[in-house]
């Protein structure tokens, strides 16, 4: 989150994932709630990462791209609080969120 413009640090959720493959590698993705996977300026994927191109919820885009690819999802955390939808989400898929919840105190 730090890496992005101050002006989109309220608005643009960032998402890191890690995803197993059926032979037990780790998979390290990034999303972001910009369309298409945009990353600002300034903000860049660390060697070996992937970048999700996705649809809105980058929580939910990294659930997604792991279901298509066969992916088991691990861990799930976001630049902001996860929503209840993201959450709900995650956990159906059977990882877990490694940030906080929307309204959780």
């Amino acid at each position: 989150q730090a890496q992005l413009p101050a002006g989109s640090q309220g608005r643009v959720t960032m998402g890191a994932g890690v995803l197993e493959d059926a032979s037990g590698n780790q998979i390290r993705v990034i999303s972001t709630s910009e369309p298409n996977g945009y990353l600002r300026p300034g903000v860049t994927a660390q060697p070996g990462e992937i970048v999700i191109s996705g649809t809105g919820h980058a929580e939910a885009d990294i659930v997604a791209y792991a279901e298509a690819n066969g992916y088991k999802v691990v861990t799930i955390g976001a630049s902001r609080p996860v929503c209840a939808t993201c959450a709900t989400t995650i956990t159906g898929s059977g990882g877990t969120a490694a940030t906080p919840l929307k309204g959780a105190k």
